[in-house]
């Protein structure tokens, strides 16, 4: 984008944060991204509404611990969710992870 341009963003966080949609309270919906290098101002937004999340997600209660299959496994286990519209390669992407993994020895 150019200087000064406006543009629509869909930002997710990995921490909740405080915050009121920009309909209830302007002075708790602006915030800044900041260049974690430079520390500059890259960018400064508003929060229109939060991001709809599915609520059919739920943490499933197992016997083995993440640490007793972590253990069997030979490495720590993580996820990877692949997102995107049909079409966008996501099956692709996640087959070229499966096959490196594969390469490194490593369960899926």
């Amino acid at each position: 984008m150019d200087l000064n341009n406006i543009a629509l963003c869909n930002i997710a966080l990995n921490k909740p944060i405080a915050y009121e949609e920009w309909a209830s309270s302007k002075e708790l919906s602006g915030f800044i991204l900041v260049d974690h290098f430079s520390n500059s101002t890259v960018a400064a937004g508003l929060i229109r509404h939060s991001l709809r999340r599915a609520d059919n997600i739920h943490t499933q209660a197992l016997s083995i611990t993440k640490l007793e299959r972590e253990k069997l496994h030979g490495h720590q286990g993580k996820v990877v969710w692949f997102t995107g519209l049909s079409g966008s390669g996501k099956s692709t992407l996640a087959n070229a992870l499966e096959v490196e993994l594969h390469k490194q020895g490593k369960h899926n």
